[in-house]
């Protein structure tokens, strides 16, 4: 085995497979494998790795694309325009009623559809910048949260998640 290196970002999706059955089923492969790793005294330490894919039926299960979804959304968001122009505005409210269309769950579908209409009648004021934006899609996924018994989080700590830095794993491995 030449020397490499292994990069894991907390996002790590593939959403490439068609839907085979219309309710969600998985299955897991493992694979383990054994190495040397070399610590930082550069001693040598045995390391066992298991290594799960889980493999969705579904691509349209939210723990799926849902991730994904709010990372590009919040980060999106976080560096929208401090004050928009009416070009961006409007494109961008053109996004926000579109974002059902683009949601491959039905029931997300209709629950995306339902909280928009409820916040219809402020989207001018949303979209004009980014502090607005950004708090409506907190709402939005704080809404879909509640649904699910999840944690909310305030806009503050949503704020401070997607403008720091970027969390990435990084395994590096040596050996013949």
């Amino acid at each position: 085995m030449s020397p490499g290196r292994y990069y894991k970002t907390s996002n790590d999706f593939t959403i490439a497979r068609p839907q085979i059955q219309q309710y969600f089923t998985h299955r897991q492969e493992e694979k383990k494998d054994t190495g040397i790793l070399e610590n930082t005294s550069n001693n040598p330490v045995k390391l066992d790795m298991k290594w799960t894919t889980i493999d969705y039926a579904n691509s349209g299960d939210p723990r799926v694309w849902g991730p994904a979804f709010w990372f590009t959304l919040h980060n999106g968001a976080a560096r929208y325009p401090i004050k928009a122009s009416p070009i961006c505005a409007e494109r961008m409210k053109g996004f926000i009623l579109g974002m059902p269309v683009m949601i491959p769950c039905e029931k997300c579908q209709d629950h995306a559809t339902s909280h928009i209409e409820q916040n219809y009648h402020r989207l001018n004021e949303v979209v004009s910048g980014r502090e607005q934006l950004f708090n409506f899609f907190v709402s939005f996924h704080n809404y879909v949260n509640k649904r699910y018994g999840k944690p909310e989080m305030s806009n503050e700590d949503a704020y401070a998640l997607y403008t720091g830095g970027a969390n990435v794993t990084k395994l590096e491995y040596s050996g013949k």
